[in-house]
């Protein structure tokens, strides 16, 4: 392939038009991140959770 840069603009480049190539790739729907967020998100608050019971768990059995 010919390659020049434009002598104007040089952060332009000019490709030669004999053949192009088009790549198409298939990717999942956004809904599948939201949705994996969503998850994270709920075992993140259920960690955070289980970890606060626990220490006000310890707190009272000390206190006895």
């Amino acid at each position: 392939h010919h390659v020049k840069a434009d002598k104007r603009d040089p952060e332009f480049v000019f490709y030669d038009q004999l053949k192009q190539v088009m790549n198409a790739y298939r990717v999942k729907p956004a809904i599948f991140d939201l949705l994996l967020a969503l998850c994270i998100g709920a075992y993140l608050g259920m960690a955070y959770t289980a970890v606060q019971t626990v220490q006000r768990l310890l707190l009272k059995a000390k206190a006895q």
